[in-house]
């Protein structure tokens, strides 16, 4: 039984670090918060890789969070250019 207290627990962390560097790099449009927020939400992701149901949306949220790392990332390149 503590193994899977430590399971659900370790899975609740990375959720919370997943969710408050999402939150982070939008704000702040740091393509550094936005990896971060898109490698620690494939964990999450693959746990409803099986489902399908209305969780199958979960399964695109680490695509979401990598399109913003990268569009972050050029849009900050764009602007040392231009500097």
């Amino acid at each position: 039984m503590n193994t899977l207290m430590i399971i659900i627990l370790l899975w609740q962390m990375v959720l919370g670090v997943s969710v408050i560097s999402g939150v982070i790099g939008i704000l702040t449009k740091s393509w550094i918060y936005m990896l971060i927020s898109f490698i620690t939400s494939l964990p999450v992701s693959f746990i409803f890789l099986g489902s399908s149901s209305l969780t199958i949306i979960v399964k695109f949220i680490p695509l979401l969070l990598l399109l913003l790392t990268i569009v972050f990332w050029k849009e900050k390149r764009r602007r040392a250019c231009h500097t």
